[in-house]
């Protein structure tokens, strides 16, 4: 199978459930900067020493493919229930926090980025986990004005609105991805204060 297909040629990409839409969709430009950030933690974890952050970085990558899954999908042609990031995903992040924290001096001044290379790489992955959340939040924002518009247009007509399941669904792992999102930049944010 050839890498190139072309069809994105004419500036659209598939969502998982086959629907093409415009690569300038925000939609997109969520699971891109998803795409980014992890492929930058990835240059992260070459720089640290400490294999237990090491492992737990990796561990955040796989993660990270579970949140893009969120985005990248047509939740109305496929459920991705199954694929995508979850509330224990969350709370295995905020366990970890908890654990950096406690080996650190309390915070009383701003950090500022850099110091050893292996911090100013988790700075920077820490970045783009910020701005993969405000995409993320955009998005979120705009679909649930959609949502809630399309429901009260279908109270005034008086017909059930047959996608109202697939549209919760979709929120629902919206906002635990948003959650994750948030999150992972406090550990990286903590991580880098270790290093």
């Amino acid at each position: 199978m050839k890498i190139y297909t072309k069809t994105g040629d004419n500036g659209t990409t598939s969502l998982v459930g086959q629907t093409r839409v415009s690569k300038a969709e925000i939609k997109v430009d969520v699971y891109g900067t998803i795409d980014e950030l992890n492929a930058y933690l990835g240059v992260a974890v070459n720089f640290l020493e400490n294999p237990t952050d090491k492992e737990f970085c990796m561990h955040i990558q796989h993660d990270l493919f579970k949140v893009g899954i969120v985005f990248s999908t047509d939740w109305h042609k496929f459920d991705a229930s199954s694929h995508a990031i979850e509330e224990g995903a969350i709370l295995c992040l905020e366990k970890e926090i908890d654990r950096l924290s406690a080996i650190l001096e309390p915070l009383n001044d701003f950090i500022i980025p850099g110091g050893t290379p292996a911090a100013s790489h988790v700075h920077v992955t820490r970045t783009i986990a910020r701005r993969a959340e405000r995409i993320a939040v955009a998005y979120y924002d705009s679909i649930t004005l959609f949502y809630n518009a399309q429901s009260d247009i279908a109270n005034d007509i008086l017909q059930p609105q047959s996608s109202n399941h697939s549209n919760s669904k979709e929120l629902l792992y919206l906002q635990y991805a948003i959650c994750y999102l948030n999150r992972l930049s406090d550990y990286l944010f903590t991580l880098s204060r270790t290093l």
